[in-house]
């Protein structure tokens, strides 16, 4: 089955379970975290709870998740958890889209070799396809959530400050330098701008990009093996997400006469 095929019918799996762009957000994130409560699904996806509820109730009636026992016995509250059917899904979504990343990284020589006309048509190629196109609203709901989660983890981050601040000036400087236990935490943003004028300037920032990232999965690696030999438990583990964005505010789609 060709890659576009391949893409086609999961789609249409996807499709089939009638996602909209808030159920998507919500799959999206038992995906990353494996199980949460109603508090955390919200704040994530930035909905009242109320209205989160709601959304809860209508994917449990549909089987896209269900109710995590096993963690709601051990812990405060109601948990959820995707389905097998839901979560075998995703994994082949995200497995496809690491398979493209693969594909493209081995490429980059090729495209090397190719003229300007010949890299416009491949990419043309890549993106006007059925298979591609119909990604589209997975796509949108996916980088609407990841802007949420930045959201979140600035907001939340600014919050701990605030209370620090607060809890030094009722207490003072010192007595909270001698007691205080942060977690290890970064919130950094970093904005460079390149002017460009063809793809093969986008491919070889993506060059970059792939080697940080091959960087980023080997330094995961080797922090998780640190940490299961030394025994540190799962709740004591938080979860850094490093979130490369590129984009342009210069899309103009143009046809030749």
């Amino acid at each position: 089955m060709s890659e576009s095929e391949d893409y086609l019918k999961l789609m249409k799996d996807m499709s089939d379970l009638q996602l909209d762009e808030t159920e998507f957000q919500i799959i999206t994130a038992l995906r990353w975290y494996g199980s949460l409560n109603l508090k955390k699904i919200s704040k994530m996806i930035q909905r009242p709870e109320s209205t989160t509820l709601r959304y809860i109730r209508k994917m449990r009636d549909k089987s896209t998740i269900e109710f995590d026992s096993e963690t709601s016995e051990r812990s405060w509250g109601n948990f959820y958890k995707l389905s097998k059917r839901v979560s075998k899904l995703y994994e082949a979504y995200m497995k496809l889209m690491d398979d493209r990343v693969e594909r493209i990284t081995f490429d980059l020589q090729e495209f090397d070799k190719m003229s300007d006309e010949e890299l416009d048509r491949y990419v043309v190629n890549e993106i006007v396809n059925p298979g591609k196109l119909a990604e589209i609203p997975s796509t949108r709901a996916y980088f609407n959530f990841v802007s949420n989660l930045q959201k979140m983890m600035v907001n939340e981050t600014m919050d701990g400050v605030e209370q620090i601040a607060e809890m030094a000036e009722k207490e003072g400087f010192d007595e909270v330098k001698e007691k205080i236990i942060l977690p290890p935490l970064d919130v950094s943003t970093y904005v460079s701008t390149l002017k460009i004028c063809k793809f093969r300037h986008v491919l070889r920032i993506n060059e970059l990009i792939f080697e940080f990232d091959r960087k980023l999965q080997a330094l995961g690696k080797q922090l998780l093996k640190e940490m299961d030999t030394a025994g540190v438990p799962e709740e004591d583990r938080s979860t850094q997400f490093v979130n490369v964005f590129t984009g342009s505010l210069d899309l103009e789609v143009k046809f030749k006469e």
